[in-house]
């Protein structure tokens, strides 16, 4: 069994739902327990985390700090992963550092194309073997 692992940290999914051409989103503005990331398919949307606002499209993830308010409104059909996480260590920890707030942008589009394909195989199933894969490709995001 691959366990990924970053100094003492590891990310855990928690919850993982993969949307297809969403029109609009259930909630304007939510905030979670734990760090989420959209991970932007296809469509556009619009985001405000804190004092950062922007959109995001095809190659951008978004990441939310947990307890933050995250703002959201979908510009153009929306086609995305929502992944909520956190991370295994002794002591719980909310707070990253070097985690990103906001959108980041990936330059490698081929790798993150596959890692998307595997997302989406994924996103229904969450027997062990699949929640250990869906926590290496959230890795591999990071």
């Amino acid at each position: 069994m691959y366990r990924t692992n970053l100094g003492d940290l590891s990310p855990i999914i928690s919850a993982h739902i993969y949307w297809e051409q969403k029109r609009h989103f259930q909630f304007k503005e939510d905030r979670y327990d734990s760090w989420v990331v959209f991970v932007v398919e296809k469509g556009e949307f619009r985001y405000e985390i804190g004092s950062q606002t922007g959109f995001a499209s095809f190659g951008e993830l978004v990441f939310c700090p947990p307890n933050t308010w995250f703002r959201r409104e979908i510009v153009n059909p929306l086609t995305f992963h929502f992944i909520l996480f956190s991370w295994k260590t002794p002591h719980p920890i909310h707070t990253c550092d070097w985690m990103p707030v906001g959108k980041i942008s990936v330059n490698d589009h081929k790798r993150l194309i596959s890692t998307y394909h595997y997302l989406r195989k994924l996103a229904l199933l969450n027997d062990q073997q699949s929640v250990e894969w869906k926590n290496h490709l959230l890795f591999d995001i990071l």
